[in-house]
């Protein structure tokens, strides 16, 4: 069953920048967190980003402006959450195995939005039709280590490969007419 994020979640964003460093749009980089462990990764992401331009002594031209932490509640980034999938649960409350885990269920949402098929015989085909791997549950541990599935703080499975936010939250402009019209 597909549920909503906690309310009382955050997620990391990262802004994204062209070469001429200028901002394009948003994505979401983690799963909904508590608000500590939302600030825990951002400050991983940002020393991470800060550690690349200290390294080679000249300003970074990478598409990650920076990192921040907003509220799962806030409507202007909530077309970057997906909802979230939890494991199948049988009367008593565990953990079920007729049932898809929430890691697969999550799965099967990106591989849908992204033309991959399951078929006969636990195959997973790419949008060419041409086999791929064996079973959801390797497709999904290739998702986990890209970062298009997370687990959240609620033990539901999010999709993180979602749709980059290209408006302004704060002004309703796209970005890039945003940063014209500033020049």
């Amino acid at each position: 069953m597909a549920t909503a994020p906690n309310p009382q979640h955050h997620i990391v964003i990262a802004a994204l920048h062209d070469r001429e460093r200028r901002l394009i749009g948003y994505t979401a980089v983690s799963a909904p967190l508590t608000w500590h462990e939302a600030q825990k990764q951002w400050d991983r992401l940002e020393a991470d980003r800060r550690a690349g331009v200290q390294a080679t002594g000249r300003r970074r031209v990478g598409h990650v402006g920076w990192y921040a932490v907003r509220g799962v509640s806030d409507p202007a980034w909530a077309s970057l959450i997906s909802l979230g999938y939890a494991d199948a649960r049988d009367k008593t409350g565990r953990r079920s195995f007729k049932g898809d885990s929430g890691r697969v269920k999550a799965t099967k949402v990106w591989a849908a939005a992204h033309g991959y098929k399951g078929a006969g015989g636990g195959w997973i085909y790419d949008p060419s039709g041409k086999p791929f791997i064996q079973g959801w549950e390797s497709l999904a541990e290739i998702l986990k280590r890209r970062s298009d599935i997370a687990m959240g703080s609620d033990g539901n499975w999010y999709v993180l490969d979602r749709e980059v936010l290209t408006v302004s939250p704060l002004t309703g402009m796209r970005l890039a007419q945003s940063c014209e019209q500033r020049s």
